[in-house]
């Protein structure tokens, strides 16, 4: 009887030291999101790499840690390969100051987060303090995590320390892997010092992302970023949606560099997308440079803008160093400078380029323009007004070589200067198509080929633009083209003031090509012809009165309901922004337009 009784008391005291050890488990909590662990000590914290049963389990920190006592490998990070971290990590506003961690691949205070679309992990609302984290020669390095399959980061932030590593390393998660599930990174900001190796970014290394699975959201970095190649301010390669993201770290490295983001790609897995984004760090870097992404690839850049200085070799600009895809109302501001396809917004040019502008000063020793240094693209009602300055040829105050690419409704009003090949808007058209544009910027050419719109028209076709900037060289010097090597021009004029030595014209220096209708001013230039090395019957001469008068043009066919506007006896003519009859200025002639004219109808001032 008194051996049952025992065995009843031992089991009855067995329970109640098992139920004792699960309630004093980390410091409470039983890990169920109604109540999730929770995590008070440094201990805590470094408990649960101990326990990856616990891996898909609820936690709340209630307190910041200190984590300084760990040092080297002594802290157990959270998930392996073997185990991801599934479950739900609440920072709950917390710190977790002076993590440190000196390992190879696959490091952060987490390891692998999320693992597919049904089997996510969540981190949020986790301030890292002064973290520092060494990877070595491995790969996938982060404050936070090394790599997230798929879940949401949210509300994390990363202050000061050091990551390091040589592939995928970011300040806050080192890579999100494509395929396995959604992706989602928002609201989070990175100040660490992130360095060493290829795919390296301020927030992060590399986001990898399927069509429609990846977004980086209201995201901001600042610091340091350096590495090699693929290196961003907040990402260092980019596969996926980003929008309203921002960074002013400080960015260098060799190939593939940007302010904001190193490279962006679409290709058949992926889906690249930029909006609202913009970047305010200096950026230094030897190929593919931008002032926000340093590559695009089949990428759209929408409503994003950049500031910083850059600075690299080839392929370099404001925005990109070399861009292909549609660029939307985006803008530069600074200064750009390099050696070769060097432009305000992008060094190197393929896709298309509508309502975007740069204020930038830009210089290169080749191939450099105000808006584009080599141009491949469609460019539409944009425009640059800064100063270009060319050490050697192909210099303009839009583009510098326009090569087959089109250009419509644009324009620039900086000044441009080079050795040879200069133009105020593009300078070599090499096949390309300049239609309803103009330049009002003053070139300056120190040897040949130099003209108020464009340096050497080669066999491209240029139809109802005009320059009034002034044009200064040694040979080969035109108020709007210094040599039309093969090409057309049609319906254009000139009116600014050309000095040079040798094959002087007032709207062409050198000609080898047709016209169709032009016009110069021969009391701003009355010195020379119209045609340095010849005359043509469609290149006229006109008084400043006969200039600014309507029935000049119209009477030669100009289209001034269409295209062309003029101030009566006032001005030159110029471009219209608006068609004819559009009062109301919303770009079609409708019955609004008719209500306000009837309104006022026989008013007087």
């Amino acid at each position: 009887m008194m051996v049952g009784k025992k065995a009843v008391f031992t089991v009855v005291i067995i329970s109640l030291m098992a139920a004792s050890s699960l309630a004093d488990k980390y410091s409470g909590g039983d890990g169920e999101p109604n109540n999730p662990y929770r995590i008070a000590t440094p201990n805590d914290l470094n408990d649960i790499g101990n326990h990856p049963e616990d891996f898909n389990k609820c936690f709340v920190m209630v307190e910041d840690v200190n984590l300084a006592d760990y040092t080297g490998t002594q802290f157990n990070i959270i998930g392996s390969w073997e185990e991801h971290f599934t479950g739900v990590f609440d920072g709950n506003g917390h710190n977790i100051l002076n993590f440190s961690y000196q390992g190879n691949s696959s490091i952060g205070l987490f390891s692998h987060v999320g693992e597919d679309w049904s089997t996510t992990g969540e981190i949020k609302n986790l301030r890292l303090v002064e973290p520092n984290v060494g990877g070595g020669t491995g790969a996938w390095v982060g404050a936070l995590a090394g790599s997230l399959y798929s879940g949401t980061i949210s509300g994390c932030f990363v202050r000061g320390g050091h990551i390091r590593g040589d592939y995928c390393v970011g300040g806050l998660i080192g890579r999100t892997p494509l395929g396995f599930g959604t992706k989602i990174i928002a609201d989070c900001c990175s100040t660490a010092t992130v360095s060493d190796g290829d795919k390296v970014g301020g927030l992060a290394g590399w986001f990898a992302a399927s069509k429609g699975e990846g977004l980086l959201l209201n995201c901001s970095s600042s610091g340091s970023v350096s590495g090699d190649d693929d290196v961003g301010g907040l990402v260092g390669d980019f596969h996926g949606y980003v929008s309203a993201c921002h960074s002013s770290a400080t960015v260098s490295g060799n190939e593939r560099v940007g302010a904001l983001i190193g490279s962006a790609t679409s290709k058949p897995y992926y889906f690249s997308r930029i909006v609202q984004c913009s970047a305010v760090g200096d950026v230094t870097g030897g190929y593919k440079v931008g002032g926000l992404v340093g590559r695009t690839f089949d990428c759209n850049l929408t409503d994003c803008n950049a500031g910083g200085i850059v600075i690299g070799a080839w392929h370099v600009g404001g925005l990109t160093g070399e861009g292909d895809g549609k660029f939307t109302n985006c803008y530069y501001t600074g200064s750009v400078s390099g050696i070769r396809a060097v432009g305000g917004l992008a060094g190197t040019a393929y896709g298309t380029i509508t309502d975007c502008w740069a204020d930038a000063d830009v210089s290169a020793y080749d191939c450099v323009g105000g808006l584009v240094g080599y141009n491949y693209s469609t460019i539409g009602s944009s425009y640059a007004t800064g100063e270009v300055n060319c050490a050697s040829l192909e210099a303009g105050g839009l583009v510098g070589c326009n090569e087959q690419g089109v250009i419509s409704n644009c324009s620039a009003t900086g000044g441009v200067s080079a050795h040879d090949v200069a133009g105020g808007l593009v300078g070599c058209n090499d096949n390309g198509s300049m239609v309803c544009s103009y330049a009002a910027g003053d070139v300056n050419c120190g040897v040949f080929a130099a003209g108020g719109l464009c340096g050497d028209n080669y066999y491209g076709a240029m139809s109802n633009c005009y320059s009034t900037g002034s044009v200064s060289g040694h040979e080969l010097i035109g108020g709007l083209v210094g040599s039309n090597s093969g090409g057309s021009i049609v319906n254009c004029y000139a009116v600014g003031a050309v000095t040079g030595n040798d094959v002087v014209g007032g709207l062409v220096g050198q000609n080898r090509g047709a016209y169709t209708k032009c016009f110069w001013d021969i009391e701003v230039n009355p010195d020379v012809n119209g045609i340095g090395n010849t005359t043509d019957p469609n290149v006229i001469g006109k008084t400043t009165a006969e200039m600014q008068t309507e029935g000049t043009f119209t009477d030669a066919g100009w289209d001034f309901v269409g295209a062309w506007n003029i101030g009566e006896k006032q001005t030159y003519p110029f471009l219209r922004v608006y068609p004819a009859g559009d009062i109301d200025h919303d770009d079609r002639v409708n019955f609004l337009d008719f209500a306000i004219l009837a309104e006022h109808w026989l008013e007087e001032k």
